[in-house]
């Protein structure tokens, strides 16, 4: 998988470079700063992931550029913290994959091969915030395409009280990969809201 580093901080991009160059399955296609350079690397390289600066991600302009650059890019967020406005701003231009400020390597590779498969991958407590607008946005009437089913909402319910997806597999007597794929249609309907429907909570 083709995957390029993008932050402002040539440190980062450096040595996410190095952690993953001699990774297996990743080729690393290059590293930009912000703006112009970011988006004329995704122009030329057309890498399948870009792992780009939360700050970069919630600022105005680098992910529409990107995206028309390269229209099929996924993007991953890196250095994510518990803000839950950064969060939503983060699901709100479309991220497919969450990086926490703690993470090691490992989990990087992690969540860069979950987004490879097309899946959308986030840690329990990124999860839990989306899911929880989303449950608050239910309270103002239906939203085309957003209504959850009976499973989503147990599942939920069950990511409310902060179990984690194994936990959740065990209770619901169901599968991990099941839990994951009911998880990510919810955070699919949640993609769906606009701007102005998030606001309102």
């Amino acid at each position: 998988m083709n995957v390029v580093v993008v932050s402002r901080v040539r440190l980062y991009r450096e040595g996410l470079v190095l952690v993953l160059r001699n990774r297996c399955g990743l080729s690393v296609a290059g590293s930009a700063g912000a703006g112009p350079e970011a988006v004329e690397l995704v122009g030329a390289t057309r890498p399948a992931v870009a792992i780009v600066d939360s700050a970069l991600v919630v600022g105005d302009g680098l992910m529409p550029a990107l995206r028309r650059a390269h229209p099929p890019i996924r993007v991953v967020a890196f250095g994510v913290g518990d803000d839950e406005a950064e969060i939503i701003a983060c699901a709100e231009r479309g991220v497919a994959g969450y990086v926490s400020s703690d993470a090691v390597a490992a989990d990087l590779v992690a969540v860069l091969e979950a987004v490879g498969r097309g899946e959308l991958s986030c840690t329990p407590f990124v999860a839990g915030t989306l899911l929880r607008r989303v449950a608050a946005l239910a309270g103002h009437g239906p939203i085309q395409g957003s209504l959850l089913t009976h499973r989503e909402a147990e599942v939920l319910a069950l990511l409310e009280q902060g179990l984690m997806n194994k936990q959740i597999a065990r209770r619901l007597g169901i599968s991990l990969s099941t839990v994951k794929n009911h998880v990510h249609r919810i955070l699919q309907k949640h993609a769906v809201l606009s701007r102005s429907d998030l606001a309102r909570t």
